[in-house]
């Protein structure tokens, strides 16, 4: 009886309580669990996910044979003691509703093994929470937790522990007498340290404190030998203990924006590590130990001051990906030329303005390059045939070079924020290539080669910010286009064939010349974006229902007296802007009342403005 919109337990319910173990009313808008509930003695499950309950009539307890309980989503504020009947109980489900405190008589529920209490706000466990000692998934993430009762040592049999999104400021040192726990996690809480009697979790895998103001890690954290993953990133942690070597099952260590200047010689010791990520720090050696960690396939040292790398790092054989931005690099150490397993390199945000030559040696797939000091197109890159992609965004090319056709692989080559004047022909070599994405905005170009238009697969293309004051109607062979940037240019008018775009998702036409737009744009049925923000237009075509997918629409900034919109015509617009132009105040005052709510940028204070300018305006 799921998503029947049921507002209560039908009386006649009687008739389907033969059915014995699974009753599910689910997704419906049911106020109160009724009496008739107690005529399904035999069921094992009982879900009322997604209602509106706020409580439960006292006949519940006559189903002694309940398993499994899921009451998500509702609105109970309290939970009523007649849970306590429910003897047999082994998962309870009280997410994503109101409960400021966790019912102590959940306590006795001693079977327990699975509890949920995510997305309320308990702000304290009770200190007899220890009682359900069968717990193997304790849940309780999204709440307003401060502190944990010493009594979570009885835990004895707790697999999973989710603490996330609380304001947990410092952990029990109980919590290292959970000898099975296997997943400790705490992201987005206020612990400024770890407790050294973490190390009693001889079995943890996995802990994760994201999110935290974690100063100091213990030494004793070496004793963890079953830890796999360690997530610490975006804590304040200075220093990393020599006893990191000692985890030999550690497979990801994530160390993004803490306060690190050094790493210990011990991480080579990592001989499982997989994924290393000491991005955002300060730090400015790496030791040489760093190549005895055999098993690498990913390193982000991005955001540091690591000027030059170790010549052992050529023995990470099995690295494929390396993030090496930000690290102010004017140029690029020679050594990484010879990491021969490579297919991932980013090189952003750093000041470079050339590359080795032998940089071609490497199987790149994929270079970021952006943010750098290129003038060229760079010579070893040309000789790299096999990319797939390519991100030169940000430079200062002023040219591309012939053999740009030669890419035949590549699936996005991002060349914006150039100075571009002009494509080559050569593009046009790239007809059946694989190329998806091209992106050319904020360039100086004036005019589009119709080479470009020989490139059949293309789904997206990025024009904005340059110079155009007029697009082909060769435009309109490109049958897969989904995405079609064309704002902040100098457009007066748009192919007469645009309507033949027939795959067009997005149409970005803000900030331009145009004065009208063709009939046809209306056999873009699948359009759900459409951007045409100041502009000069007057009149929109007087079939625009059809475009009935529209989920965004922006016409404020133009010269529209009156605008035949109906909020019935569109039922998936979401957001709808009509701000800045001449409209009298009969017409503004039926935009705004027919499609109320959608425009997410026009507070109170704006819409006063605007209906005060409207009748100044009229």
């Amino acid at each position: 009886m799921q998503r029947l919109g049921l507002i209560a337990v039908p009386s006649e319910i009687a008739g389907f309580c033969s059915q014995p173990y699974k009753v599910s009313f689910a997704h419906n808008h049911i106020s109160t669990i009724s009496s008739e509930i107690g005529l399904f003695e035999n069921a094992q499950t009982l879900c009322f996910n997604d209602n509106k309950l706020e409580s439960i009539a006292c006949e519940l307890r006559n189903l002694t044979r309940l398993v499994r309980l899921d009451l998500e989503g509702n609105l109970f504020e309290t939970m009523p003691n007649i849970l306590t009947s429910l003897t047999s109980l082994t998962v309870l489900n009280l997410s994503r509703n109101q409960l400021s405190d966790c019912p102590v008589h959940l306590c006795k529920l001693t079977l327990l093994e699975e509890l949920i209490l995510d997305h309320n706000k308990i702000s304290v466990l009770p200190n007899k929470i220890g009682n359900c000692g069968a717990l193997r998934h304790f849940s309780i993430s999204h709440n307003a937790l401060r502190s944990l009762p010493a009594s979570i040592k009885d835990f004895k049999r707790l697999l999973n522990f989710d603490l996330s999104h609380n304001h947990l400021t410092i952990l029990p040192a109980e919590v290292g007498m959970l000898p099975l726990l296997d997943a400790l996690l705490l992201p987005d809480n206020m612990l400024t340290t770890i407790v050294k009697e973490l190390g009693g979790c001889v079995n943890l895998s996995h802990i994760d404190l994201i999110g935290n103001q974690v100063t100091y890690l213990p030494a004793e954290l070496g004793k963890l030998r079953s830890l796999a993953r360690v997530d610490l990133d975006s804590n304040q942690i200075g220093k990393i203990p020599n006893t990191i070597g000692r985890l030999q099952s550690l497979e990801i260590f994530l160390m993004q924006n803490n306060a690190l200047d050094s790493i210990p010689e011990s991480i080579g010791q990592l001989k499982s590590l997989q994924e290393l990520d000491l991005s955002d720090n300060n730090i400015q050696l790496l030791p040489l130990s760093i190549g005895s960690i055999s098993d690498l396939t990913e390193l982000n040292l991005s955001a540091n001051s690591i000027s030059a790398l170790p010549r052992e790092i050529v023995v990470l054989t099995r690295l494929v990906t390396f993030r090496y931005s930000s690290n102010n690099l004017l140029t690029l150490p020679s050594i990484v030329c010879k990491l021969t397993t490579l297919t991932s390199l980013d090189l952003q945000e750093n000041k470079l303005n050339s590359l080795p030559s032998n940089f071609s040696e490497l199987p790149l797939m994929s270079i970021n390059l952006s943010r750098n000091n290129f003038e060229i197109f760079p010579p070893p890159l040309e000789r790299m045939t096999n990319l797939e992609h390519i991100d030169l965004t940000d430079n200062r090319l002023t040219r591309l070079p012939f053999m740009i056709g030669r890419f035949v692989y590549a699936t996005a080559i991002l060349l914006g924020g150039n100075q571009v004047s002009v494509l080559p022909d050569s593009l046009g070599a790239m007809g059946e290539a694989s190329l998806q994405v091209i992106n050319l905005s904020k360039n100086g170009l004036f005019d589009l080669p119709s080479a470009l238009f020989n490139i059949k697969r293309l789904e997206r293309i990025c024009l904005s910010g340059n110079n155009l004051r007029e697009l082909p109607n060769q435009l309109c062979v490109l049958k897969k286009l989904k995405e079609l940037w064309l704002d902040h240019n100098q457009l007066t008018y748009l192919p007469s064939r645009l309507g033949e775009l027939v795959s067009l998702s997005a149409l970005y036409l803000h900030s331009n010349r145009l004065k009208m737009i063709p009939k046809n744009l209306v056999e873009l049925k699948g359009l759900k974006v459409l951007t045409l923000s100041g502009n000069e237009l007057r009149e929109l075509p007087w079939d625009f229902h059809r475009l009935s997918e529209l989920e965004e629409l922006w016409l404020d900034d133009n010269q529209f007296e009156a605008l035949q919109l109906e909020r019935s015509l569109f039922p998936r617009l979401q957001f709808l802007t009509f701000r800045h132009n001449p409209l009298t105040k009969e017409v503004f005052k039926r935009l705004k009342e027919n499609f109320e709510g959608l425009d997410k940028n026009h507070d109170e204070e704006n819409q006063a403005e605007d209906e005060e300018n409207q009748a100044d305006d009229e």
